[in-house]
């Protein structure tokens, strides 16, 4: 006769992998989206909105205003539908987290240059960290179940199962 521990188990276990896979593609869509957001901004500002943001606000002096700012909208809107699709899920979240350290160096080296932006740039700060996090556990956990990667995993391992006699 079967418990109802056996019988609690398999269900038990099951709600586990529904919550974690909803809870991978609430971080991985929440996260996208703010940087999907930052990236239609820059495409639809100017080019002296972008020359400015660039060369005064968030300059990144390795790199030329106008390079930096179309890597920037390159960034901000391929990988977030990368992200959200869960498609080359490490790698994309991947990507996007170097999108972020580039945003945040961006916004300390903004810092630096005016002081008084302090109270904004330290509120910016904060959101990068958080984002940083959440990108690094997307990288780290995969995109889970409900993504490209999941169903493409799933598919592979039937496919490779060795069929029952």
């Amino acid at each position: 006769m079967e418990t109802l521990v056996e019988r609690y188990l398999p269900i038990s276990r099951w709600i586990g992998v529904l919550l974690l896979a909803a809870a991978e593609l609430t971080n991985r869509v929440w996260v996208a989206l703010v940087f999907w957001r930052s990236g239609m901004n820059k495409v639809n500002a100017n080019e002296f909105t972008l020359d400015y943001l660039f060369s005064t606000q968030h300059p990144v002096p390795p790199l030329s205003p106008e390079l930096a700012a179309n890597l920037a909208i390159f960034g901000e809107t391929v990988f977030p539908v990368l992200v959200i699709l869960g498609l080359f899920g490490r790698w994309s979240a991947g990507a996007l987290f170097l999108v972020n350290l580039v945003a945040y160096y961006g916004v300390v080296n903004g810092i630096a240059l005016d002081a008084s932006n302090w109270p904004n740039a330290s509120l910016a700060l904060h959101h990068h960290y958080l984002y940083g996090v959440m990108l690094l556990f997307a990288a780290y956990r995969g995109p889970g179940l409900f993504s490209v990667d999941g169903i493409v995993q799933a598919l592979y391992r039937r496919r490779a199962a060795p069929a029952a006699d």
